[in-house]
């Protein structure tokens, strides 16, 4: 979902790999490419704090890096290539439509955030076919479901247009009748992949109230139906901060990517009373102590964001976390500071239910950059003061989670970093999660040398929208053949998932 300060987990250059030895799996591989917006993403870039002058004024400021996972998908009967955002934190499909009329040719303006006049229109055009548009007039699939869509996002982006479904392809997996809205307007450079809870829908979470709210099959959803996977889930492995690539599996696990067991927690709905079922990835976060001195006494709820950065915890986490590390305040840079070495050899270890995930203490500080793009060997302490905790990118590079869908639950474990993790170990998830338990956690510490994840087989198994449900939900059933697991295998981008369709 895109947030005011969103990062972006995007995919840069998806191309196929190699397929792996377990039947059924599926994987784009690519690299990791940072930046605040799509024109400035590098390869290898991070958070950090930059100082700059304005008007005469020397000034810190604080550059949360998105991050894009960039993948070539085709849509149509012509294979048309659109470029959209993978959004851990949405459920929908869209894509820009060839008669965008914020779309200009020839201009090379690509911020996925416009910048907005005082009517709220974008202050310029920019050229849509640098991530591709759909032209739904010349594809001889397309089956418009006649529903109006839209949806708006928290950094003033929105896209409007219409329902529809066609066929959809990523390298050689191909899903036919695929529901998805193609956007005549739209502020944005490029669409959305969403493989969040159905209940996020825009069609159920964000219906008219004239409308009846309805859910239908979004792309990991289709999955599951077309037989590709057997159960709607999907395990992320963000990796290390200096790695320059991470993995989504769809449909599985992959026991080389953690240490220890994985234990399984439920997702918490705390909008119970006005939604059936949970709609983000919300869970409860028990403690957090910083080398064995607790820093939480009360347990909280926490969102697993893998498309932010940085870490949103309560203040008096914070305060606990900077008084026991000993942090000075730096009023030039406006935050905590500290030797960016100094706690490389200390950890923070955050409890949920019986699943202790211990993250290095290095995970939470930024670097600092001078005028000239010089790096200082000061960081700030990166762990944000705020009353809804947010664990982003910070907290889960150091686990491997897995997101069970159909059954509200997520499971962890500490991740593994060691030369075992390319030893893929993957099995195909058909009903609860193999190796995974309620109970204590065996994961050791991921700081330092990984040992090998033990084995297991499996046992078996936002805004406004559109209106009629019986277009959209009958649209068709796909091709897929061979259960088993749909993988994309890349880089580290921040708030939102990005494919190429």
């Amino acid at each position: 979902m895109k947030l005011s300060n969103p990062v972006l987990l995007s995919v840069a250059l998806a191309l196929p790999a190699n397929t792996a030895a377990t039947p059924g799996v599926f994987k784009v591989d690519f690299n990791v490419h940072r930046g605040s917006s799509v024109d400035s993403a590098e390869h290898g870039a991070s958070a950090h704090f930059s100082k700059r002058e304005v008007n005469g004024v020397e000034t810190v400021q604080l550059v949360n890096e998105n991050s894009f996972y960039l993948a070539n998908l085709s849509l149509g009967s012509n294979s048309q290539k659109v470029g959209v955002l993978m959004d851990t934190g949405s459920s929908d499909l869209w894509v820009t439509g060839s008669d965008n009329s914020f779309c200009e040719t020839g201009t090379a303006k690509r911020d996925l955030r416009r910048k907005r006049d005082a009517s709220g229109d974008a202050s310029e055009d920019f050229n849509c076919g640098i991530y591709g548009t759909f032209d739904k007039s010349t594809s001889t699939s397309f089956k418009s479901n006649n529903t109006d869509f839209f949806t708006q996002y928290g950094d003033f982006t929105f896209a409007s247009g219409v329902w529809g479904y066609d066929t959809v392809s990523i390298g050689s997996l191909t899903v036919e009748n695929m529901s998805f809205a193609v956007a005549n307007q739209s502020n944005s450079t490029m669409g959305v992949l969403g493989i969040g809870f159905a209940s996020l829908e825009t069609t159920y979470s964000s219906a008219m109230s004239e409308e009846d709210p309805y859910t239908y099959e979004n792309f990991p959803m289709k999955l599951k139906s077309e037989g590709l996977i057997e159960k709607n889930i999907y395990s992320l492995y963000l990796n290390q901060l200096s790695a320059s690539y991470g993995s989504v599996l769809f449909g599985g696990v992959d026991h080389s990517k953690y240490i220890g067991s994985l234990v399984t927690v439920p997702v918490i709905n705390p909008s119970s009373d006005l939604l059936m079922s949970p709609w983000q990835t919300q869970i409860t976060l028990d403690s957090v102590s910083y080398e064995g001195k607790t820093l939480l006494f009360d347990s909280t709820i926490a969102l697993l964001d893998s498309g932010t950065s940085l870490s949103q915890l309560p203040s008096s986490i914070v305060s606990a976390a900077v008084s026991t590390l000993g942090l000075s305040f730096s009023n030039e840079i406006g935050a905590y500071i500290a030797k960016c070495d100094a706690f490389d050899d200390k950890s923070f270890t955050f409890t949920f239910g019986n699943a202790n995930i211990t993250v290095p203490a290095s995970n939470f500080f930024v670097s600092l950059t001078d005028s000239n793009g010089d790096t200082s060997n000061t960081c700030a302490f990166g762990m944000v003061e705020s009353e809804q905790t947010v664990l982003g990118d910070s907290f889960l590079r150091a686990a491997y989670v897995v997101y069970d869908l159909d059954d509200h639950e997520i499971s962890l474990a500490n991740a593994n970093f060691g030369e075992s993790s390319n030893d893929e170990n993957i099995v195909a998830v058909v009903s609860t999660i193999p190796d995974a338990s309620s109970g204590a956690s065996t994961g050791t510490s991921n700081i330092g040398s990984a040992t090998k994840a033990v084995s297991a087989t499996t046992t078996g198994r936002s805004s406004s929208s559109s209106t009629k449900a019986s277009s959209l939900k009958d649209s068709g059933a796909g091709c897929i053949a061979n259960p088993g697991m749909f993988a994309i295998v890349g880089s580290v981008f921040g708030s939102a998932l990005l494919l190429i369709l």
